[in-house]
């Protein structure tokens, strides 16, 4: 009698268990499904100020044979342009076309400080009212781009601008831009060749974000 007791308190509490682990497998389901919009509209922005930073300094020509076509990449309802894809590129190759942008960058001393500015402002922006959205594996490096390109406007407001040390901390923050870009690129529900996407297709009631390329000439 005892033992048949047992059986049933055990039987129960499996079933207990059972049910309260399916309820709380839904629970997360339906959280994640209820946030996916707003995440998808965050990822997109962060790309989209990622990639308009990339255009302030990088000539078309920058790693034009890796990278690949221009190309959209979609987060839910929402459509990001980029000149290319960087998930693919090693380190050192970025690293490599970085130093040999130099000749290139020693002019962007001059760049309109407005223009960092802004790239700034949009990060600060969603650090601020995003937070919860953020991918915690994605944190450190957003933390640390914002903080190299708060580095950079910190330089370009010094009276005197050492050009050597504005280019090294706009090299480091270009390095961490691409990685965190190509995170993003993988995080994408998809990419098509913007070719392909504008070829006689509409947005169909997605939003776009297209950002303006920046010239090869500096």
């Amino acid at each position: 009698m005892f033992q048949d007791l047992l059986l049933n308190i055990i039987s129960e509490a499996i079933g207990i268990l059972v049910t309260v682990f399916i309820i709380d497998r839904i629970i997360q389901r339906n959280e994640i499904m209820r946030w996916k919009p707003a995440k998808c509209l965050y990822f997109a922005r962060l790309l989209g100020i990622l990639e308009n930073f990339l255009n302030l300094f990088l000539r078309a020509e920058f790693l034009a044979d890796k990278k690949g076509e221009p190309r959209f990449y979609e987060f839910g309802k929402t459509m990001v342009y980029t000149t290319g894809n960087y998930h693919q590129i090693p380190p050192d190759i970025i690293e490599g076309a970085l130093q040999g942008e130099n000749k290139f960058l020693m002019d962007a001393v001059a760049q309109d400080e407005n223009e960092i500015k802004d790239v700034q402002n949009g990060l600060e922006l969603l650090l601020a009212t995003s937070l919860p959205l953020t991918e915690s594996n994605l944190m450190t490096e957003l933390y640390d781009v914002q903080n190299e390109i708060t580095s950079l406007v910190r330089l370009q407001q010094a009276t005197k601008t050492d050009q050597e040390a504005f280019v090294f901390a706009l090299m480091r923050a270009l390095a961490k831009a691409i990685s965190l870009h190509g995170r993003l690129e993988n995080i994408a529900d998809r990419s098509i060749l913007a070719d392909e996407y504008l070829k006689g297709v509409t947005p169909g009631g997605k939003q776009v974000f297209r950002m303006r390329e920046h010239s090869s000439d500096h």
